[in-house]
């Protein structure tokens, strides 16, 4: 059983099993990161490339999920399955109660809303279906950074994407 001993001034713990230092790092703050941003984590820890990878990745499918569906199709009062897919991209939440803000306001003023009640079809299932994804995978982005060791803790040595060790020393 680990337990956290030690946590330093950017909110990594350093886990160790029995009393024994084991040297490895877990990076809390670039997991908040992560989930704040897609990919942040792995910047914030050293690895450039594959920080960019993933925050491309995961931000297109989450866009494009936004873009095939439109902006109802974050909401918390909908079934369960496909919100807790979309909560593990920070941004939902931004886009959640600005859809709100807006349905609101429309009602007040009388004017066209860009949020018509729930979307509905094939159209608002595929936008949902994109952005849980793209929030599950940032989920694994979160998990991987916090157990990574960087190019930072590793001394900036290391390969490309494949080796876990960053991005081929550019940065």
């Amino acid at each position: 059983m680990e337990r956290v001993n030690a946590t330093d001034a950017a909110g990594e713990s350093e886990p160790t099993a029995g009393g024994g230092g084991s040297g490895a790092r877990w990076h809390l703050t670039a997991a908040l990161g992560t989930w704040l941003v897609p990919g942040l984590g792995h910047w914030m820890i050293g690895q450039r490339l594959r920080g960019a990878v993933l925050g491309v990745t995961i931000g297109l499918l989450y866009v494009g999920g936004l873009f095939i569906g439109g902006i109802g199709v974050i909401d918390r009062a909908a079934p369960l399955p496909g919100f807790f897919g979309q909560m593990f991209v920070g941004p939902s939440f931004v886009v959640m109660f600005a859809a709100e803000r807006l349905e609101m306001w429309s009602d007040i003023d009388g004017a066209v809303s860009l949020v018509d009640g729930s979307p509905i079809g094939v159209m608002a299932e595929q936008g949902v279906l994109y952005t849980s994804v793209a929030g599950m995978l940032n989920l694994l982005c979160m998990i991987d950074v916090v157990y990574r060791v960087g190019d930072r803790a590793a001394g900036g040595a290391g390969g490309g994407l494949g080796d876990g060790s960053g991005d081929g020393g550019a940065g």
